[in-house]
C-alpha cells in the first residue's frame, strides 16, 4: 500500500521507486502486490491510469497529470544486465 500511495500522490514525474529483492521473482510479487490495489482504487475513483505495465515495472498517470514509474530489480546487480 505505501507504493502505491507514493505512486498515486507523487506531484513529480518520473523514476518514482526500484524495487530491490532478493530475487527478482520476489520483488516482482511485491509490485504485482501494489498493482492489484491500484487497479482496486482505479475502479472506484476513475482518476489513475496505467500507461505502460509489465511484469517488471509500470508507469501510472495519476490525479495531478504526472506519469511515475515504478520498477522490480534483482538484488544481484549481475542480474540487471
Amino acid at each position: 500500500m505505501f507504493l502505491a500511495a507514493l505512486a498515486m500522490c507523487s506531484v513529480v514525474s518520473g523514476l518514482l521507486a526500484t524495487v530491490y529483492s532478493t530475487s527478482l521473482d520476489r520483488s516482482c510479487e511485491l509490485l504485482k502486490g501494489t498493482k492489484q490495489y491500484l487497479y482496486w482504487y482505479s475502479e472506484k475513483k476513475k482518476k489513475l491510469h496505467f500507461t505502460r505495465d509489465t511484469d517488471r515495472m509500470f508507469c501510472l498517470r495519476n490525479q495531478y497529470n504526472n506519469v511515475v514509474e515504478v520498477a522490480a530489480r534483482p538484488k544481484n546487480a549481475d542480474s540487471c544486465r
